[in-house]
């Protein structure tokens, strides 16, 4: 509900959580939510959202709220911007939001999991990696401008079960 956040018709909601209240908000706004979360929904829920992006299908928006920063390996975090990246059109924004928790920088496990403890603006140079238009507004990050011939992600559709696939183009 942030002022800064635009969505369109279709939006990628990359680690979107077991609860549906970002959905019943963007329905409200009358954008179609394609949910991918491998930890917290089935896979068929993973897979129409894939199977979606297969279709050579693009959304207007990704989100991705609360996830790089419980994410401690570098790689895994560059898989979901990665993600985000090939999920919207080229004129398409991705939104990175990161809980920073305590600020101090130093990565630790905590009663709920992993915690990077970053703050936002740590994470601008991980995403400027996959769009060539960064921006930070508080502790949001709008990437535009998806880099060309961007490599295949890694999508998982349950832990530890990737799928990496070439778009259909007709």
């Amino acid at each position: 509900k942030d002022k800064n956040v635009r969505f369109g018709k279709t939006n990628v909601d990359i680690g979107g959580g077991r609860f549906d209240l970002a959905t019943e908000f963007l329905a409200e706004q009358g954008t179609k939510n394609y949910l991918f979360d491998p930890y917290n929904r089935p896979a068929e829920t993973n897979m129409f959202t894939l199977e979606f992006l297969q279709e050579g299908n693009r959304a207007d928006t990704a989100t991705c709220a609360n996830v790089l920063n419980v994410i401690a390996e570098p790689a895994a975090r560059a898989n979901v911007i990665l993600e985000a990246a090939k999920a919207i059109k080229r004129d398409g924004t991705a939104y990175f939001m990161v809980y920073e928790g305590d600020g101090s920088g130093v990565g630790r496990e905590t009663s709920s999991g992993w915690q990077n403890n970053r703050k936002t603006a740590d994470y601008v140079g991980e995403i400027a990696q996959y769009f060539n238009s960064v921006v930070r507004k508080g502790k949001l990050i709008i990437a535009t401008e998806p880099v060309a011939n961007l490599p295949k992600a890694a999508w998982e559709i349950t832990p530890g079960n990737a799928i990496q696939y070439q778009p259909r183009i007709e």
